[in-house]
């Protein structure tokens, strides 16, 4: 089944005053055989102005007519030709039912880039290009059967590219995530490994913490041990001192005594 032709594009509405001149408001296909062969045609287009301008060309249908260039600048006082293609497949449509659409915006003489001007302002004109073809036109059986043919062989090739691309992205999609698995896999063996880590490393500095514990502890015990081993010798030393003391005293009562007898 063929495309149906698009519809006119929003606002395609002919301009009273337009600053470009067309070489002519019809184009014509004139091949024979158009329909069976890519078929040239020619869209003069004249600047007669001091102005420079970019200029856009659309068509009604853009599978059945292949448009080169459809979008440049025309300097002051200078013409291009734009070239337009009949594609080969489609049946000959009826005459006007399709045509082009030649817009314009004026430009700086400095501009080298026309998208952000067409992004950012309207077109300041438009005309229409109807499209015609030639009355007579040999299409035999023979090679609608071989066009009808490569067609199909085309179509059939294509099926066949694209299972195989979707095969090959398939397998690229199962080693991207066979990838990501394994990777996530060995991020939590990582993460468990140092989980294990930062376990072990807690476990030892507790270890540490306890043994220098039991250590202070220790200490602490010998220093009472030596307290209280202090204490026994100074219990221990207090019952001779007083002994010494009483004898002192007894032998100075005596010496006394016997100075009196005397």
């Amino acid at each position: 089944m063929l495309p149906r032709p698009m519809r006119p594009i929003n606002g395609d509405v002919e301009s009273k005053h337009f600053e470009l001149k067309l070489g002519s408001p019809i184009l014509y296909f004139e091949n024979p055989r158009c329909g069976w062969y890519y078929t040239p045609a020619k869209v003069f287009i004249k600047n007669p102005t001091k102005d420079r301008y970019t200029y856009k060309v659309k068509c009604t249908n853009n599978q059945m007519f292949d448009i080169q260039a459809p979008v440049g600048f025309i300097e002051p006082e200078e013409s291009v030709d734009v070239e337009v293609f009949h594609c080969p497949g489609f049946f000959i449509p009826e005459n006007d039912s399709h045509h082009l659409s030649v817009y314009y915006i004026k430009c700086d003489k400095e501009a080298k880039d026309y998208s952000p001007i067409w992004r950012s302002k309207k077109a300041e004109g438009c005309k229409h290009v109807h499209i015609r073809f030639p009355k007579q036109i040999i299409m035999t059986v023979q090679q609608k059967k071989d066009w009808d043919a490569k067609i199909k062989e085309e179509r059939r090739v294509e099926r066949a590219r694209k299972m195989i691309a979707r095969r090959e992205e398939d397998e690229v999609e199962k080693e991207r995530r066979a990838l990501v698995l394994k990777e996530k896999e060995e991020a939590a063996e990582q993460k468990k490994r140092e989980a294990e880590e930062r376990k072990k490393e807690r476990e030892k500095k507790k270890k540490e913490e306890e043994n220098k514990n039991k250590k202070e502890e220790k200490k602490e015990e010998k220093k009472e041990e030596k307290k209280e081993e202090k204490k026994e010798e100074k219990k221990a030393e207090e019952p001779v001192k007083k002994e010494t003391t009483k004898t002192e005293e007894k032998k100075e009562e005596d010496e006394k005594a016997g100075e009196k007898k005397e």
